[in-house]
């Protein structure tokens, strides 16, 4: 839970730095938890959780004061955690090509008496570690 005082909210509308980072230190633990389920890790949390509360310093003056502040500053921290999740999509799903479909691999039985298991740990080892 989230409890803003009036003046840190007069402060933000005025937009008074220090009242901003009151605000964005006030918001830091709860949000910061948010952004975290979104990213790879903390630091593209910490990015998505700077890069909504720049949103929120920005749109501050359509906070009308109907509803609680905490919702509307976690709808925008939502938000822009999406949008950064979409903007970081490399790859696209693409149907597979219809001549793969229907190829299949085969390989020869005796391929497996033919390897040991220590061979195969040791190929796997040398696999480099991403």
């Amino acid at each position: 839970m989230i409890l803003l005082s009036h003046d840190i909210i007069k402060g933000c509308l005025q937009q008074d730095a220090s009242s901003q980072e009151q605000l964005y230190r006030t918001c830091y633990p709860v949000m910061i938890k948010l952004c975290i389920r979104y990213g790879r890790d903390k630091n593209e949390a910490g990015a998505m959780y700077n890069e909504a509360m720049l949103q929120v310093f920005k749109n501050f003056r359509q906070f009308k004061g109907q509803g609680d502040l905490a919702a509307w500053i976690r709808r925008i921290v939502v938000n822009t955690c999406i949008d950064f999740c979409r903007r970081q999509v490399k790859f696209v799903h693409q149907p597979p090509d219809e001549t793969m479909v229907n190829e299949t691999v085969s390989l020869d039985p005796e391929v497996y008496g033919r390897i040991s298991c220590n061979e195969v740990m040791r190929l796997l080892d040398e696999l480099p570690r991403t």
